[in-house]
């Protein structure tokens, strides 16, 4: 076979990793390291959008295991009956069952109204238990993704797929640990979240505790991505990492602000059209939002990392 014809043979791998043909590559892209500014934010992003949306289906597809999760929970596999909507009424039931009035049958239509019963099913647990593999895909993604975001955002040259995976190679011990503290933090604090709904009461005191919970959601959510960008850039045990991402998380106040509220506006928006229109406020999470979401926290705070830690090179 001729040179010509091997050059013009299709070879899958190179596609994906793209070698002769990095992405990103822009003379005229502003130095965002050096003036990392409001504006120069929406002119990466417009030019770095099909790279962020690449990044958010490689990170989608990575955590395979969330499908697991939507499966069980949505009820193809579950038995459905029906069950009386009010605890109580079995008491009255036998309270009244030999005492027939217009009275009892009063009751019996205001306790006896039904409701709809899921009953979980052995594939619905099965579905349940491969969804726990998050615990090692949730680090993984997250590395893969932040390393893509801050070379983005650094103005480097990226190489979608090899650079991904080789993010994750260089960095897999430490990853596999903190996707598991990641995993675990993030699940004490949703079942806080979720404990609260359930049995808050009016008061000082669930201000207090709210104001609590909320503010732990908010820090941790700045310490995880400072963690992850540690992780990818520099070379340290992981509980340097966390005290370096608490005082990164205080002291770079402005950037982590705008971080912040950049973040909480992205996650409205899609609320809003949850409510607006359904379907594509399901499927944009899918598309873009986590991706969006760490872009911008890569744009925010690399430039703390770079300011209070000394620099160092993979």
């Amino acid at each position: 076979m001729s040179q010509e014809n091997k050059e013009k043979k299709f070879n899958l791998f190179n596609f994906f990793n793209r070698r002769k043909d990095p992405v990103g590559v822009d003379p005229n892209e502003p130095d965002i390291t050096e003036n990392p500014n409001f504006v120069n934010f929406f002119k990466l992003f417009a030019r770095k959008f099909n790279s962020i949306t690449l990044i958010n289906l490689m990170t989608v597809v990575v955590n395979f295991p969330v499908f697991f999760f939507l499966i069980g929970i949505s009820g193809i596999f579950s038995g459905h009956t029906t069950s009386p909507a009010y605890g109580l009424f079995p008491n009255l039931s036998v309270i009244v069952s030999n005492k027939l009035s217009p009275a009892s049958a009063a009751l019996y239509g205001t306790f006896a109204l039904q409701r709809e019963v899921t009953v979980l099913s052995t594939a619905d647990y099965v579905f349940f238990l491969l969804s726990l593999l998050i615990v090692f895909t949730l680090g993984i993604s997250a590395v893969g993704a932040t390393y893509l975001h801050r070379n983005m955002v650094r103005g480097q040259p990226i190489f979608l797929l090899s650079d991904y995976v080789g993010a994750v190679k260089r960095n897999l011990k430490q990853t596999l640990i903190f996707g598991v503290i990641d995993f675990l933090i993030i699940g004490v604090l949703v079942y806080d979240v979720a404990f609260f709904r359930v049995n808050s009461m009016s008061g000082v005191t669930t201000g207090i505790i709210l104001a609590a919970i909320v503010f732990i959601i908010l820090l941790y959510f700045l310490v995880r991505t400072y963690i992850y960008t540690m992780i990818v850039t520099f070379d340290m045990p992981i509980r340097k990492m966390f005290k370096n991402a608490l005082i990164l998380s205080v002291v770079g106040f402005k950037r982590n602000l705008a971080y912040l509220l950049g973040a909480a506006l992205i996650l409205l928006f899609n609320y809003a059209l949850l409510v607006v229109y359904f379907p594509l406020g399901i499927i944009l999470p899918f598309m873009i939002i986590p991706s969006a979401i760490t872009f911008l926290g890569e744009y925010c705070i690399f430039p703390n990392v770079m300011k209070y830690m000394v620099k160092e090179e993979e």
